[in-house]
């Protein structure tokens, strides 16, 4: 079994720029799967709320998770090209920027539905 995987790690070592896109590939479908792991987990649990703010919230948390988790790909997938270190860190820092924004939307959406949800129950 181990001699499969040396031929496999040895081919890739051979291609780079197919090396990095199969780190991307595998990196967004982990992020995939990651999504629905976690997010299917939080439905089930706020399913047994009578609020719909936990529901609301579980929505919010799609994009942020898949993107997080997909965009490692792409930062692994950049240091594996063996580019230009300035570009490399450029992409890297690009990469990371857009995890940031991800979350600021995020938390954004999220105070917007914490405060209606406190306005609309002033009693709480």
């Amino acid at each position: 079994m181990s001699g499969i995987w040396d031929d496999v790690l040895d081919f890739f070592e051979s291609y780079p720029y197919l090396k990095t896109l199969a780190i991307i590939v595998g990196f967004v479908m982990v992020a995939w799967v990651v999504d629905r792991v976690v997010t299917g987990t939080l439905t089930r649990l706020a399913k047994r709320s009578q609020t719909e703010f936990d529901d609301k919230l579980v929505a919010l948390l799609h994009r942020p998770i898949f993107v997080t988790v997909a965009s490692i790909g792409l930062i692994l997938g950049t240091y594996e090209l063996g580019i230009d270190a300035g570009i490399e860190r450029f992409t890297v820092l690009f990469v990371r920027t857009i995890q940031v924004f991800v979350w600021i939307v995020f938390m954004s959406r999220f105070m917007k539905l914490l405060l209606g949800t406190l306005r609309r129950h002033p009693e709480r």
